[in-house]
């Protein structure tokens, strides 16, 4: 089989019959990669030793923070003697950057240093990690050759031409690069924006390293150096063209990172803003950007950032595991640290359809159209105490238990959803549905979208009209059935609140702390004649489900909405979810969480007691 045809699980393989031994049942031992000495373009020749962490002061080692880079797998480097051990073009681009001309450059390399096939052994070198790291005397960060990423050029193995002429401190602080061709420039920004920096293991490599060197060629810059040769570049771009975003989106990550640096490592604690937040949950949000070959380790890449913080680390990485398993253990850890469920709220997507409907699905990005992430940001922390304080009153068992996919919870079943309004949006077709009195009915209609004047405000809109004749229908079904009002009079003081969820979205995308907002119909009458509101109402409206529940009470919630499902209130989830029964066995798929004006703050806690609602078990499948 010619190599450009093997597989990965092929390479892997073939690269195992390299390692006599397995690393598997050892606690501390690890391999470190010698390159030999040797000019630019010879062929590459390491050995390999095995040494003991027991005594890390004794290393002396780098180590290399670099992505794998495509496939196929077709450059072979010498190991122990052996000739055609294959790695990746990126991966032979690197070797030949860190091999010194007249000395042998030791190295921690996770490629070479691990035998990829043997599963128990990457489970074990991984759990590891941290401390190699830590103990390196630099992380490599290789960004790739110069001009790799410009089209119509050869790869080219060196770029004297293109060198940086100085690197000097002017007047005003910053770092000027001057440059004979803007052809480095490029490749800084754009090449390693598109590679190294979408990588998730590259952010706990960056995070746990005591000394970061970038190599980018032949040129190499200190963190210091690199950050400020970003910001002096972004400078001198015309704002917001291609250059001008990736520079900026690199100044982003490099404060990305020295957030996560000072957050989970023990620089400074969390604040009052992040009440009994999991550092796993944190780790996770921050990269849910990145990219990893395999899912599992969307949670083993950053394991070494929360292993010392909320708790001892009391899951392993076990390549064995599916993804499924990993990613439920990873749930447990996050409720078990921050004593909560809200994490079945969270604005990833669900792992499935039929099973883990409950479970976030790690390997994907953050939706961030959800209203959970906003309202947990937003809400006054007194607010979020009453919905704590409620799980504590109802009962004292654990939040829940996990069998397989089954999540067992405790809470009740509130109201039932009997109408819904969906697709908004410009020039968009609206479907009305509604379920009374047994029938069930729907129809669409097409709505203008709101444009805001003084002359023109919300209120007097036809969307809004179209919501209060569906709010109206509800009600008068729910008066003959002998149902109170559970607003009075101010119902369509609740609507208009609800379609724009408080605008908590809004406010989100400005500001992460609170202020006081509409603490009283007066100051609200005022700001929903304002332009502000207006915005806000659009952006809900356009991603969320409106919907009314047999009680009469209003809501938004996902687009996965509809009537019959079930309003519950779960101990440990901070809000309302909407979740709908698994015929024919009684278990419940979870489908939103929900925006109810008149529960949303908390007021369910006198709902309990009016109601004398009973606690019961459900299963979420």
């Amino acid at each position: 089989m010619e190599d450009r045809e093997r597989s990965v699980d092929d390479v892997r393989k073939w690269d195992s019959t390299f390692y006599p031994e397995s690393l598997a049942e050892s606690s501390n031992k690890i391999r470190l990669l010698h390159i030999h000495a040797g000019e630019f373009a010879a062929p590459i020749q390491c050995s390999l030793s095995t040494e003991s962490l027991a005594t890390p002061a004794e290393l002396k080692y780098d180590a290399l923070s670099y992505c794998w880079g495509d496939r196929p797998f077709l450059s072979p480097i010498s190991l122990d003697g052996k000739a055609n051990f294959l790695v990746t073009a990126n991966l032979l681009a690197a070797l030949r950057r860190m091999r010194y001309s007249d000395a042998t450059h030791t190295v921690w390399v996770d490629y070479l240093c691990i035998n990829q096939a043997d599963l128990a052994e990457r489970g074990q070198q991984v759990a590891l990690m941290s401390h190699i790291y830590k103990n390196a005397q630099v992380v490599l960060c290789w960004l790739g050759p110069c001009g790799s990423t410009l089209p119509g050029h050869e790869e080219l193995e060196f770029c004297d031409d293109h060198q940086v002429l100085d690197v000097s401190e002017d007047d005003t602080g910053e770092y000027v690069l001057q440059y004979k061709s803007p052809w480095l420039q490029l490749h800084v920004i754009r090449g390693s924006a598109d590679r190294w920096w979408k990588r998730v293991w590259t952010l706990q490599e960056y995070c746990l390293a005591e000394h970061v060197i970038f190599l980018v060629g032949p040129h190499q810059y200190r963190k210091e150096d690199f950050r400020r040769a970003i910001r002096s570049y972004r400078k001198s771009l015309p704002a917001f063209d291609g250059a001008w975003q990736d520079a900026a989106e690199i100044s982003m990550e490099l404060m990305d990172r020295d957030t996560i640096r000072q957050n989970y490592l023990g620089d400074r604690e969390h604040g009052e803003r992040f009440p009994r937040r999991s550092a796993l949950f944190d780790a996770l949000s921050w990269t849910d950007r990145a990219v990893a070959t395999d899912a599992r380790d969307k949670v083993y890449g950053v394991m070494s950032l929360f292993i010392t913080h909320n708790s001892t680390l009391r899951m392993g990485a076990d390549y064995t595991k599916s993804v499924e398993d990993v990613f439920a253990e990873a749930a447990s850890i996050i409720v078990e640290d921050a004593q909560e469920l809200d994490l079945i709220v969270s604005d990833w997507p669900k792992l499935g359809q039929d099973r883990y409907t409950w479970l976030p699905d790690f390997s994907k990005r953050k939706t961030h159209g959800g209203l959970s992430n906003a309202m947990r940001y937003m809400q006054p922390l007194h607010l979020l105490e009453q919905w704590r304080q409620l799980s504590l009153d109802i009962s004292t068992q654990p939040l829940f238990q996990r069998e397989g996919s089954n999540l067992y919870v405790e809470g009740f079943n509130f109201d039932t959803v009997v109408a819904t309004v969906k697709e908004f949006g410009n020039d968009a077709e609206l479907s009305v549905e509604t379920h009374l009195d047994g029938c069930k009915g729907s129809r669409s209609q097409q709505c203008l979208p709101f444009e805001w004047s003084m002359d023109n405000p919300w209120h007097q809109s036809a969307m809004a009209r179209l919501l209060s004749r569906v709010v109206d229908d509800v009600r008068a079904e729910a008066e003959r059935k002998g149902k109170k009002n559970p607003y009075g009079l101010n119902t369509d003081y609740a609507l208009e609140r609800t379609v724009c969820a408080d605008c908590f979205a809004e406010h989100a995308l400005k500001s992460s702390r609170w202020s006081p907002m509409y603490d009283t119909t007066e100051q609200f009458q005022h700001y929903k004649n304002t332009e502000e509101y207006s915005k806000g109402v659009d952006r809900t409206l356009a991603q969320q489900c409106f919907f009314v529940t047999a009680g009469g009470y209003v809501g938004l919630g996902k687009q996965h909405i509809e009537t019959l499902d079930e309003v519950a209130i779960i101990r440990g989830i901070n809000m309302p979810i909407v979740w709908r029964m698994a015929e024919p066995d009684a278990r419940y798929r979870y489908i939103s969480e929900a925006f109810i004006h008149g529960i949303i703050y908390g007021e369910v806690n006198e709902l309990v007691r009016v109601h004398a609602l009973e606690l019961q078990q459900f299963v979420i499948v």
